[in-house]
């Protein structure tokens, strides 16, 4: 779940190398929230499989800005189409799928398969992501999907606070905000997913950073979610 911030000029002291076991934490999990939900595909559930299915805590000793470093990454350099919006310069853009749409993201940032249908766009330095998940059969509503995705999240997580479930709108179409805290491998975690539909195609956007990034980092989700459009 979940992160856009490219300007974002946070800063804190620099503790000491991540240690292998912080390493280890970022594996993924299987979750049994992989349940039923409003946006399925093929029988699982996409949404309980891209925002919790994989779900692990990237809880580094060592603290960067929100942001990370420059670095090497899959994607290319962002080009939006006449019709796309603008995105910070030198951020990658990462196609969806075979779905048409795009999403940009910082330099430096890995893109991690995590499915079929899902990927992680990751900050390899602060653990800061966007996991973006996706399918051809939506459900009706995303709010609904958020709800009762909520009490299994909340019943399977420690310190699980739920801040807000809204409807909403995103660049036109019906679609809903998740967003809560929770605690994992001894950090305190801040994430927000939207869901929402687009023609045939159902979409969850699930962005995640520490909570004392959390404010400075509401730039970079926003620059996140603006950049996702159909492709040039």
């Amino acid at each position: 779940g979940v992160s856009a911030h490219a300007g974002t000029t946070a800063s804190r002291p620099e503790g000491p190398a991540p240690r292998r076991a912080a390493a280890e934490s970022l594996r993924p999990r299987r979750r049994t929230a992989m349940v039923a939900t409003g946006l399925v595909l093929g029988g699982i559930a996409l949404v309980s499989a891209a925002l919790f299915g994989a779900r692990a805590l990237l809880a580094p000793t060592r603290r960067n800005p929100v942001g990370g470093r420059p670095g090497t990454d899959g994607g290319r350099p962002s080009t939006p189409g006449r019709e796309g919006p603008r995105v910070p310069a030198g951020w990658r853009t990462f196609s969806i799928g075979d779905t048409g749409f795009v999403v940009a993201h910082p330099p430096g940032w890995d893109e991690i398969a995590r499915g079929p249908t899902l990927t992680e766009l990751r900050d390899p330095v602060s653990g800061t992501y966007l996991r973006v998940g996706w399918t051809e059969t939506p459900g009706p509503s995303p709010e609904g999907a958020w709800k009762r995705l909520s009490g299994t999240f909340g019943a399977e997580h420690a310190g699980y606070d739920e801040i807000r479930i809204d409807p909403t709108t995103f660049k036109g179409h019906d679609a809903a905000e998740w967003e809560y805290t929770y605690s994992e491998g001894g950090a305190q975690l801040h994430a927000i997913d939207l869901g929402f539909v687009t023609g045939n195609l159902g979409f969850a956007l699930n962005y995640q950073t520490h909570e004392e990034d959390w404010d400075a980092s509401k730039r970079l989700w926003r620059s996140l979610q603006a950049s996702f459009s159909e492709g040039a």
